[in-house]
Parts: structure tokens; sequence; C-alpha cells
């Protein structure tokens, strides 16, 4: 087991941070059906659409931070005792799942900030 052991548990808050920097930094201009934070409330409207993308980018970035420090962490565990094949195998899947968590627990945060910030109808409250 090397380096290619960390960088496999690496690659999904990895990707949740560039995901994130690209969502808030520049969310998509207006609502689409091909990228962005989609779901009914955040198309609404074009402030709907923004306010979501941004705040989903935001989350997916502290979020992201989140699972690789504790990727790293479970890394560095899992590497001073890879003579443990089962116990790598065991804990792998579940840092895969704990980052799983991370990234969908990102939808109901963003929704609950819409609905804290929108009526219904997608006006600011």
């Amino acid at each position: 087991m090397g380096t290619w052991f960390v960088g496999i548990y690496g690659i999904i808050p990895i990707l949740m941070i560039f995901s994130g920097t690209w969502l808030f930094i520049a969310p998509p201009k207006k609502p689409n059906f091909v990228y962005g934070y989609r779901t009914t409330m955040s198309r609404k409207n074009k402030d709907t659409w923004i306010f979501a993308n941004q705040y989903s980018g935001r989350l997916l970035i502290i979020f992201g931070v989140i699972a690789l420090i504790v990727s790293a962490i479970v890394c560095i565990f899992l590497l001073r005792n890879d003579h443990e094949a089962g116990k790598v195998g065991t804990f792998g899947r579940i840092l895969i799942g704990v980052q799983l968590l991370f990234m969908i627990a990102v939808i109901p945060f963003t929704e609950k900030a819409l609905r804290a910030n929108f009526d219904k109808s997608g006006n600011r409250k």
C-alpha cells in the first residue's frame, strides 16, 4: 500500500472542493438541466438559482475540507496498519460512505437555507 491508497480516498473530497469552488465563484447564470444545484426550489427564478448554487458551493468546500482531513487521518492510521488487509478494506468502505454522506448533506442544508430566505414562490422574505 502506498501513496495510491491515500490518493484514492482523497478523490471524493477533492472533487467536492473543486466543484464547490466552481459553483461559489462562477455559478451558472440561469437555471438549467445540465449542471448546478438543481432542485425545484432552486429553479424558481434567477435569484433562488444564484443563492442556491453559491450556498451549496460554500458548503461543498467546507464539507470537502472536513472530509479530506478525516480521510487523511484515517489513511495515516490505515497505512500504519497495512498488514491487516481486512481492516483496511473495512475502514476504506466506511470512509467512502462517510465522504458520500458529507456530499449528500449539502442538499438538506441548502434547501433549509432556501426556505429561510425565500417564500414558496421564490420571492425574498
